[in-house]
Protein backbone atom coordinates (compact mmCIF):
# COMPACT_ATOMS: atom_id res chain seq x y z
CA UNK A 1 0.00 0.00 0.00
CA UNK A 2 1.23 3.07 -0.99
CA UNK A 3 1.72 5.98 1.44
CA UNK A 4 0.15 9.39 1.20
CA UNK A 5 2.04 12.09 -0.31
CA UNK A 6 3.02 15.09 1.91
CA UNK A 7 1.72 17.99 0.26
CA UNK A 8 3.87 20.17 2.61
CA UNK A 9 7.22 21.46 0.98
CA UNK A 10 10.64 19.44 2.04
CA UNK A 11 13.08 21.57 4.15
CA UNK A 12 16.46 22.53 2.35
CA UNK A 13 18.70 21.40 5.06
CA UNK A 14 21.96 22.52 3.56
CA UNK A 15 22.90 25.58 1.02
CA UNK A 16 22.51 24.09 -2.88
CA UNK A 17 24.77 25.18 -5.66
CA UNK A 18 21.69 25.74 -7.83
CA UNK A 19 18.28 26.27 -7.75
CA UNK A 20 15.78 23.58 -6.42
CA UNK A 21 11.61 23.36 -6.85
CA UNK A 22 9.75 23.44 -3.74
CA UNK A 23 6.52 23.01 -5.98
CA UNK A 24 6.03 19.72 -7.94
CA UNK A 25 5.14 22.43 -10.98
CA UNK A 26 8.25 24.62 -10.16
CA UNK A 27 6.11 27.42 -9.82
CA UNK A 28 8.79 27.73 -6.89
CA UNK A 29 12.08 27.43 -6.59
CA UNK A 30 15.29 28.17 -4.58
CA UNK A 31 18.61 27.98 -4.10
CA UNK A 32 19.89 27.77 -0.56
CA UNK A 33 22.63 30.30 0.18
CA UNK A 34 23.02 29.12 3.92
CA UNK A 35 21.43 26.38 5.71
CA UNK A 36 18.85 27.27 8.58
CA UNK A 37 18.44 25.07 12.15
CA UNK A 38 15.63 23.38 13.80
CA UNK A 39 12.80 21.43 12.92
CA UNK A 40 10.38 21.77 9.53
CA UNK A 41 7.59 24.00 10.47
CA UNK A 42 4.19 22.97 11.00
CA UNK A 43 1.81 23.76 8.56
CA UNK A 44 0.18 26.48 10.84
CA UNK A 45 3.24 27.99 12.61
CA UNK A 46 3.88 32.10 12.96
CA UNK A 47 7.00 33.09 10.88
CA UNK A 48 9.18 36.26 10.77
CA UNK A 49 10.36 36.69 7.38
CA UNK A 50 13.30 39.11 6.34
CA UNK A 51 12.68 39.89 2.38
CA UNK A 52 13.01 41.90 -0.87
CA UNK A 53 11.24 41.41 -3.63
CA UNK A 54 12.05 41.84 -7.18
CA UNK A 55 10.65 41.57 -10.45
CA UNK A 56 12.97 40.23 -12.78
CA UNK A 57 14.42 43.60 -13.98
CA UNK A 58 15.86 44.26 -10.55
CA UNK A 59 12.78 46.64 -9.67
CA UNK A 60 12.08 46.05 -5.75
CA UNK A 61 8.72 45.83 -5.05
CA UNK A 62 8.31 45.35 -1.04
CA UNK A 63 11.27 44.93 1.17
CA UNK A 64 10.88 44.17 4.99
CA UNK A 65 14.81 46.27 5.20
CA UNK A 66 13.19 49.31 4.45
CA UNK A 67 10.46 48.57 7.26
CA UNK A 68 13.13 47.77 9.67
CA UNK A 69 11.71 44.86 11.02
CA UNK A 70 10.53 41.38 9.34
CA UNK A 71 7.08 40.37 8.26
CA UNK A 72 5.18 38.40 10.60
CA UNK A 73 2.44 35.89 9.19
CA UNK A 74 1.12 32.56 10.04
CA UNK A 75 1.32 29.78 7.71
CA UNK A 76 -2.05 28.77 5.97
CA UNK A 77 -3.83 31.68 6.32
CA UNK A 78 -3.15 33.08 2.90
CA UNK A 79 -2.21 36.55 3.86
CA UNK A 80 0.81 37.12 2.01
CA UNK A 81 1.72 35.90 -1.57
CA UNK A 82 0.52 32.23 -2.17
CA UNK A 83 4.55 31.82 -3.60
CA UNK A 84 5.89 33.75 -0.30
CA UNK A 85 4.39 31.81 2.19
CA UNK A 86 5.40 28.54 0.20
CA UNK A 87 8.56 29.65 0.22
CA UNK A 88 8.63 29.85 4.18
CA UNK A 89 6.80 27.14 4.94
CA UNK A 90 10.07 25.54 2.98
CA UNK A 91 12.50 27.18 5.38
CA UNK A 92 14.38 26.16 8.51
CA UNK A 93 14.72 28.72 11.03
CA UNK A 94 17.59 31.34 10.34
CA UNK A 95 17.86 29.70 6.28
CA UNK A 96 19.01 32.40 4.07
CA UNK A 97 17.48 31.75 0.00
CA UNK A 98 17.02 32.58 -3.20
CA UNK A 99 13.78 32.58 -4.89
CA UNK A 100 12.39 32.55 -8.17
CA UNK A 101 8.36 32.76 -7.97
CA UNK A 102 6.16 32.25 -11.07
CA UNK A 103 3.21 34.56 -12.04
CA UNK A 104 0.91 31.75 -11.07
CA UNK A 105 2.48 31.90 -7.40
CA UNK A 106 2.83 36.13 -7.36
CA UNK A 107 0.28 38.46 -8.96
CA UNK A 108 -1.12 36.47 -11.83
CA UNK A 109 -3.06 38.31 -14.57
CA UNK A 110 -4.64 40.57 -12.00
CA UNK A 111 -1.41 42.87 -10.33
CA UNK A 112 -1.42 46.31 -8.57
CA UNK A 113 -0.60 49.14 -10.54
CA UNK A 114 3.09 48.49 -10.29
CA UNK A 115 3.52 44.99 -11.64
CA UNK A 116 3.11 44.24 -14.55
CA UNK A 117 0.55 41.25 -15.35
CA UNK A 118 2.08 37.56 -15.45
CA UNK A 119 5.32 38.96 -13.51
CA UNK A 120 7.78 36.34 -12.47
CA UNK A 121 9.51 37.96 -9.28
CA UNK A 122 12.56 36.87 -7.15
CA UNK A 123 12.72 36.73 -3.59
CA UNK A 124 15.97 37.48 -1.10
CA UNK A 125 14.93 35.87 2.43
CA UNK A 126 15.84 34.94 5.94
CA UNK A 127 13.90 33.01 8.10
CA UNK A 128 14.32 35.56 10.95
CA UNK A 129 12.66 33.42 13.17
CA UNK A 130 9.80 30.98 14.41
CA UNK A 131 7.35 33.18 16.78
CA UNK A 132 5.37 29.93 17.41
CA UNK A 133 4.93 26.17 15.92
CA UNK A 134 1.53 26.26 15.93
CA UNK A 135 -0.28 22.93 16.21
CA UNK A 136 2.51 21.34 15.23
CA UNK A 137 0.76 19.33 12.30
CA UNK A 138 2.70 19.00 9.25
CA UNK A 139 1.02 19.22 6.00
CA UNK A 140 -1.65 21.17 4.68
CA UNK A 141 -0.70 24.88 3.72
CA UNK A 142 -0.98 26.53 0.43
CA UNK A 143 -0.97 23.99 -1.78
CA UNK A 144 -1.44 26.34 -5.04
CA UNK A 145 -1.98 29.87 -6.08
CA UNK A 146 -5.05 29.24 -8.14
CA UNK A 147 -7.62 31.75 -7.02
CA UNK A 148 -5.60 33.62 -4.98
CA UNK A 149 -2.67 34.86 -7.50
CA UNK A 150 -5.78 36.22 -9.87
CA UNK A 151 -7.42 38.12 -7.06
CA UNK A 152 -4.43 39.97 -6.15
CA UNK A 153 -1.82 40.33 -3.94
CA UNK A 154 -3.31 39.74 -0.05
CA UNK A 155 -0.93 41.17 3.26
Amino acid sequence: VAEPVDPTPSPSPVPAAEPVAVTPDGGVTKTVLEAGQGEPLPSDARVALDYTLTLEDGTVLDSTHSRGKPLSFRLGANTVLPGLEILAASMLELEHATATIAPFYAFGAAPPPSVPANAALTVDATLARVEDRGSGKRGGGVKSGAGIAAGGRRR
